[in-house]
């Protein structure tokens, strides 16, 4: 710890200086405060890692690194904390990331965007319960005996429980019936992963308030939701639909904002990389209504950007949290960290440029009481906030754009025994025609003006969530789909915004590639869905009031509950997609994505709101479609194909342009009973051992694919 008065010379001389890192900066600040957590020397943390070469892999073995999962150059894995700095000296190593802990973010939902209609078979040829399909998610807080998730026989359709232990790097797998009748959840005082999978499955119709994919298999995955457990968490799901021969759904109701928001960061690029082979939906975030972006473009008369950092509560008392800034290419720029004190309306601190010409790519400011080896404690600061502040530049190596973060935790000195005096500020200086982009982590601090000239408020214009940025992936931003909440005490909860409106606090925004998010709305406000018992057994009087229903099997309890966030619109979208899936197994994220997009409802009165995206979720139309694109009597007018029975046991597919690649026929439940790869243009495929009904033939010909419905007599 370095102590002395504010002075420009001497913190310029004691600063530290770093080289630009391979740990990415919003991991920096993460693992600092990993490492003085107590007994760091013994905790891991999962994380993605970019690779050159697998020349690497044996030093990472040799430093205790564990490897979980890997796609080409990425891997996942957990990294002992106390390795880090020597992991990221290995040449091989490009990048890599820890990623802050990501967020955890149906009677009347169901109508609301025909998956009701879907489910009963109206207007269908039958009707859809994702029989054949494997849902799944990664999340925190799942009870995987909640009566929601048993079949007509009394059995689980949870067929997988996978657990990341991300502290000591351990993960617990069960795949069996006895063992997942015994888990009774990852975490007792989370909740999220039941409510999430009663929406996207959960199949208890008693009292109503089942999910969308009734008939699914299930898989569960969760962990301390550090991005590497994530993305594994995504792995074994559809690990396990590959084994089954299955198409798989998987949902992903979590957020952060921090990052560049153009899907170049590690966990995007692997994201996608699975989206390849899954259908994977993503929440949009719930900062729809918060200031926690800004974005300026620069001008020869205007080269500043000021703004200050403030809680939640608005008291601020405590302040903290994350922000982060990306120029829009790699020209950098300068900051300064300021206390500013809302009594006096003064700024009473502002400290030494970082990042730009500065020489300086590192500044940490603290009171005595917390500061460590490199932070600087600073006289004035340490009468105002008992804390730190933290500046980090450096050219991200992913996108090669220039990256400063604002890393911030203090406690304030009250005035009025209730409103904290002092809050902390960031002053930004950039060239003219420079873009700068801004992002509070919107769940604990956001940014405002406090009045002061020159310093500006956020908005919510970019608050979509940054692990919603892939290419392979659905986002999904939530409607209203209820005004009042039922209660089992008799009483019932009021929602504040109209039935059939665009949720105020789903997150939305135009990325810097043109893409504008979300894709779609589902029902997130105030959604009924199944709760973890664990989680609800620990709780107070208060808590269990807002219980919606409980039901008792004799065993257990089981309980079900209100609540909102775009957490609860994807699941619902998920659920829907597992439906067309069951219609159609051979439907890429591509399809679903155009499928979604052109038949959205688009008769909302407030249609215009970016919030909406396309619009609202039409199962019923997305399924007309998915079937009308599956009709046998379509034939392609450039590459055609023909299928027709020779009067026996063989189907024939020609094509009277192309050679025929490749044929896959899939039952109804999705699993596929033929796959013949061949080069020709006439194909004769044996059909004697299928038993009668319908199937679904995929056909790949000239680079094209080609679906039918064939009827074995």
């Amino acid at each position: 710890m370095k102590r002395l008065i504010a002075s420009a010379i001497l913190l310029l001389s004691l600063c530290c200086l770093i080289a630009q890192g391979r740990l990415d900066l919003r991991s920096r600040n993460i693992v600092r405060a990993l490492t003085n957590e107590p007994n760091s020397e013994l905790r891991y943390v999962s994380s993605v890692i970019k690779v050159a070469d697998d020349a690497v892999l044996d030093s990472l073995h040799d430093m205790g690194v564990k490897i979980i999962n890997r796609r080409d150059e990425l891997l996942l894995a957990f990294i002992p904390v106390n390795a880090i700095d020597r992991i990221e000296g290995l040449l091989n190593v490009s990048s890599f990331s820890v990623g802050r802990q990501s967020l955890p973010l149906m009677d009347e939902a169901r109508p609301m965007c025909g998956a009701a209609d879907v489910m009963l078979g109206a207007g269908l040829p039958q009707s859809y319960d994702g029989t054949g399909i494997v849902v799944g998610f990664s999340d925190i807080g799942f009870d995987p005996n909640h009566l929601n998730f048993l079949d007509n026989g009394n059995k689980s359709r949870v067929k997988r429980v996978v657990n990341y232990v991300d502290s000591v790097g351990e993960i617990v797998d069960v795949d069996n019936a006895d063992g997942i009748s015994r888990w009774l959840t990852d975490r007792a005082d989370e909740y999220h992963a039941t409510h999430v999978g009663g929406i996207l499955a959960g199949s208890y119709r008693a009292n109503g308030y089942h999910g969308v994919a009734t008939g699914a298999e299930i898989v569960a995955t969760t962990s301390e939701l550090y991005n590497g457990s994530i993305l594994a968490g995504v792995e074994n799901v559809v690990e396990y639909a590959k084994n089954a021969g299955r198409p798989v759904v998987v949902n992903l109701s979590l957020g952060s904002y921090n990052g560049p928001h153009d899907g170049t960061d590690l966990f995007c690029q692997y994201l996608d990389r699975i989206g390849e082979e899954a259908i994977i939906c993503i929440s949009a975030g719930n900062e729809g209504s918060k200031q926690n972006t800004l974005s300026k473009t620069f001008s020869a008369n205007d080269t500043n950007l000021n703004t200050f950092i403030c809680n939640r509560s608005w008291d601020l008392i405590h302040i903290g949290g994350m922000a982060d800034f990306w120029s829009a290419d790699s020209s950098a720029f300068s900051a300064k960290m300021c206390v500013y004190d809302c009594l006096e309306k003064e700024i009473v601190y502002v400290s030494q440029s970082v990042g730009g010409d500065s020489g300086i790519d590192e500044l940490g400011i603290a009171s005595a009481d917390v500061a460590k080896t490199d932070d600087i404690c600073v006289e004035v600061f340490d009468s105002c906030l008992v804390g730190y502040m933290r500046l980090y530049a450096q050219l991200d190596s992913e996108n090669n754009r220039y990256n400063m973060v604002f890393d911030y935790d203090v406690e304030n000195f009250k005035f009025n025994q209730q409103w904290g005096r002092y809050c902390p500020g960031i002053m930004i200086e950039a060239s003219a025609g420079m873009i700068i982009d801004g992002y509070a982590d919107g769940t604990r601090s956001c940014f405002r003006a406090m009045g002061v000239a020159d310093f500006v408020n956020g908005n919510s214009d970019r608050s979509i969530s940054n692990m919603a940025c892939g290419q392979n992936v659905i986002v999904v931003g939530s409607c209203n789909s209820r005004d009042k909440v039922p209660l089992m005490n008799g009483g019932e909860i009021d929602v504040a915004e109209a039935v059939g409106t665009v949720s105020k606090f789903s997150s939305y925004g135009t990325l810097a590639d043109g893409r504008s998010l979300p894709h779609i709305c589902a029902p997130g406000n105030m959604v009924v869905s199944s709760i973890s018992g664990a989680y609800i057994e620990k709780q107070n009087d208060d808590i269990r009031s807002k219980v919606v229903t409980v039901v008792n099997d004799g065993a257990r309890q089981h309980h079900w509950y209100a609540l909102n966030g775009t957490s609860m619109s994807s699941p619902y979208a998920a659920g829907v997609y597992a439906l067309w899936l069951q219609a159609d197994p051979t439907l890429t994220v591509d399809e679903i994505r155009e499928i979604t997009i052109a038949t959205a409802d688009k008769t909302a009165a407030d249609i215009a709101d970016p919030r909406w995206g396309s619009g609202r979720l039409n199962a019923l139309a997305g399924m007309k479609e998915v079937l009308s694109r599956t009709n046998i009597d379509a034939v392609d007018s450039v590459n055609d194909v023909i299928v027709t029975n020779d009067g026996g046991n063989r189907i024939i597919v020609q094509s009277l342009t192309y050679a025929v690649e490749q044929v896959t026929v899939y039952g109804l439940d999705g699993v596929a009973v033929i796959a013949d790869k061949c080069n020709s243009d006439y194909v004769a495929i044996n059909a004697s051992t299928m038993t009668r009904g319908v199937y679904l033939m995929e056909i790949i010909s000239g680079g094209k694919r080609y679906v039918r419905h064939i009827m074995v007599r």
